[in-house]
């Protein structure tokens, strides 16, 4: 493993892997961004994570992973399942068709949970070999923007896993003024770096959706007409969510769009009560597999 404030590296050396890795940051308080990457025996090396702390004063100490014993079968993992071995602080979920896709950073995870916490199966590291690699898992759609680092086009997530490009205008609307700060400073753009986005763009059609400029939640989004909660379909309809359909589809309220009517909309007949497995899925392979 290697680890580095610099992007490329510069100064950084292979490292053998352990759990936990002593780093000492570079002087001075504000944020800092470390960047990690894994390599194989074999010589294959892994996308490129990144991890932003704010340091105000001392020591802060890093995120840590939920313990978890007992291993699960690498043949009764189903698309969806979360999983990450012993060896390896990495988690992965798990396609259609039993290829694996990561995570590139943390509020992408956390857009996919009802609680922020992190769930996994835990499989040996065969079985995490035995899984493709696939690709990077966006934001569920209507939480977070997306953008390169080396442009500040911002991107809304479709479902399906489809990008499309956002105005200003429209962005402010939905967003506020300060939709392009990260997450951790109250904003709602995450910025990639070049090894996830360019995993993003390979899932992208051979047409792109035209520019959004309605300054309306996308498809897929969770919003809230009142007290009552919906989730946008296709064609501008509105499914309402009961208390367990947000439940068991892992929304977070805090995502909620607010509607003042329901104009514009048409109101669906059928309730979103239990888990929809294409509305829950992490990677939207499900979704992937219905459109072919």
């Amino acid at each position: 493993m290697a680890i580095s404030e610099d992007p490329g590296f510069a100064g950084a050396s292979w490292d053998t892997y352990a759990p936990t890795k002593s780093f000492t940051l570079s002087s001075g308080v504000g944020e800092k961004t470390i960047y990690v990457k894994f390599r194989s025996a074999s010589g294959g090396v892994t996308p490129v994570y990144t991890v932003k702390i704010t340091l105000k004063d001392g020591y802060v100490a890093a995120p840590t992973l939920p313990s978890v014993t007992g291993e699960t079968s690498c043949e009764v993992l189903v698309a969806g399942d979360m999983v990450k071995s012993k060896v390896s602080p990495i988690i992965y979920a798990v396609n259609a068709d039993k290829t694996k896709s990561y995570f590139p950073q943390g509020d992408i995870y956390k857009s996919w949970t009802s609680d922020n916490k992190y769930s996994y199966k835990l499989v040996n590291q065969s079985c995490i070999s035995a899984l493709k690699s696939s690709t990077a898992v966006m934001p569920r759609p209507g939480t977070y923007l997306v953008k390169e680092q080396a442009s500040d086009v911002v991107y809304a997530v479709l479902p399906g896993n489809k990008l499309v490009a956002v105005s200003a205008e429209v962005a402010t609307a939905l967003y506020g003024s300060k939709y392009l700060l990260m997450p951790a400073k109250n904003g709602h753009t995450i910025t990639m770096n070049d090894p996830s986005w360019t995993f993003y763009q390979q899932l992208q059609p051979a047409v792109a959706p035209a520019k959004m400029t309605e300054k309306a939640p996308v498809e897929g989004a969770l919003v809230k007409v009142g007290s009552t909660y919906y989730v946008i379909g296709a064609n501008k309809t509105l499914n309402e969510v009961t208390t367990n359909g947000l439940k068991t589809n892992r929304f977070q309220t805090k995502f909620a769009h607010t509607l003042t009517s329901t104009a514009g909309y048409t109101v669906g007949t059928v309730k979103v009560e239990a888990e929809d497995m294409e509305m829950s899925d992490r990677t939207q392979s499900l979704k992937k597999m219905m459109v072919q």
